[in-house]
């Protein structure tokens, strides 16, 4: 029973699925799948080579939305282990959105968006002490606050571009310069959102390619 009057009485899944009498290792078991997920994540980087950064983020968002409904939800003990499996899987996805961030940001600032983003990952088990010392007991609430974050950064995550370094990569030339021209745009660097320039292997490419010799290329070469 849930001793509601006593302010050290914290409700979280141990009160909630009434294991506090258990043997410990199931309470632990929680952040043993969740960084089980995250080791097997690090094997799914190199699709990213394959399939493109914004692919592997938007899935695994949408994959991580999943986990965090399947956690709020479920009273069973191992679905929670599963799901919390399910979340560590989707590790990769922070280290996507990362990436992709750098790239779309000028030199100067890429230092400030990496150090920017490590705090605001090691402020969140601080604020989850705070949170139970100062404002509630009950874990659904805060959880529900990181469950509204993470539907609107999944949602707003369909409309950030491929990474220009992976298009460039794969000989999408055409594609990876309209990214760059939105990115200059953000930036404004107005010199490179606007006429018709090329990149040296662009140039490479094209004169090597017999179907359209004899046409001649033109433009800046970056």
């Amino acid at each position: 029973m849930l001793d509601t009057e006593n302010e050290k009485t914290i409700y979280n899944w141990i009160s909630q699925l009434r294991i506090q009498c258990e043997p410990s290792w199931k309470s632990s078991l929680f952040g043993s799948f969740y960084f089980l997920g995250v080791i097997f994540s690090s094997f799914i980087l190199i699709t990213t080579s394959k399939y493109g950064r914004r692919m592997n983020m938007i899935i695994g968002n949408w994959i991580s939305l999943i986990a965090f409904s399947g956690l709020v939800f479920t009273t069973n003990l191992y679905l929670k282990y599963g799901f919390c499996l399910l979340l560590g899987l989707t590790y990769l996805r922070s280290i996507q959105s990362l990436l992709l961030a750098t790239e779309f940001t000028l030199l100067n600032y890429k230092i400030y968006i990496t150090t920017a983003t490590m705090v605001i990952d090691g402020l969140v088990f601080p604020l989850n002490a705070l949170y139970f010392k100062f404002l509630s007991k009950n874990w659904e609430y805060i959880f529900l606050g990181y469950y509204i974050i993470a539907f609107l950064g999944t949602i707003l995550s369909h409309m950030i571009p491929e990474s220009p370094n992976y298009l460039y990569e794969k000989h999408s030339y055409q594609e990876s310069k309209q990214v760059l021209k939105r990115i200059a745009q953000w930036n404004n660097k107005e010199e490179l959102s606007q006429g018709d320039w090329f990149f040296e292997n662009e140039v490479h490419h094209v004169r090597d390619d017999e179907t359209v010799l004899g046409n001649g290329v033109s433009g800046n070469v970056c």
